[in-house]
């Protein structure tokens, strides 16, 4: 039964991204064969821009994970979910998101991997390319949604649509990424794993914090 529980599956999420990131950010930083992997991925993909449609699909996308548009989302939910009295989910949220951009900013900093050298690139990023930022983010912030989804929503299609839906986004804002040349596909993969250990250590402490104030009633 403890191995179906919610808290041992947040448990082995948390150290399979943490192990997933580790791993990662060492085969980057040692510059091992991942680099030519990446640059032949990214090439392969920078054939595709011939697309307009799908190319201004991927820049609307890549602004719901890093942008103004990403600022407004964020305090939106924190906004609602404060006026309708979730207190504590409106902490877990912000807690996920300003931990995983701090944690991020300090990862690139120390890692300082140059972003991808494409000829024509269609969007020119500066700074540091390890993790993805949006990656990051995205996995903090939609990851949040789709658990937040799941513990306030009622059981039914509704929820069950909300959680998949969110998930796909933040996997599509990775994508368009790697799709706009601004990232490897290590970078977006080492994104998606540092977002996602930070969020599920966020959520075992609010899990913890609200066994215990459960217990002081």
């Amino acid at each position: 039964r403890w191995v179906r529980s919610p808290d041992f599956l947040v448990g082995v999420g948390f150290l399979g991204s943490c192990y997933a990131f580790l791993k990662l950010g060492w085969e980057v930083y040692t510059r091992d064969t991942l680099t030519v992997v990446d640059a032949w991925i990214v090439a392969s993909v920078s054939i595709a821009h011939g697309s307009e449609t799908l190319t201004s699909a991927m820049f609307a996308l890549t602004d719901l994970g890093g942008s103004a548009i990403f600022a407004v989302l964020v305090a939106a939910c924190l906004l609602g979910l404060w006026t309708f009295g979730k207190h504590r989910e409106s902490g877990l949220l912000l807690a996920s998101v300003l931990g995983g951009f701090t944690l991020m900013t300090a990862v690139k900093s120390l890692v300082a991997r140059s972003r991808p050298l494409v000829e024509g690139a269609l969007l020119q990023e500066t700074g540091f390319s390890f993790p993805s930022g949006h990656a990051t983010l995205a996995a903090c912030f939609y990851g949040c949604l789709a658990y937040l989804a799941f513990r306030l929503l009622p059981a039914g299609t509704a929820r069950t649509l909300s959680i998949l839906g969110l998930l796909l986004l933040a996997g599509i804002i990775g994508l368009s990424r790697i799709y706009l040349t601004v990232h490897y596909p290590s970078d977006v993969l080492g994104g998606f794993a540092l977002g996602t250990a930070w969020l599920s250590a966020c959520i075992l402490a609010y899990k913890r914090l609200g066994r215990r104030a459960r217990q002081r009633k």
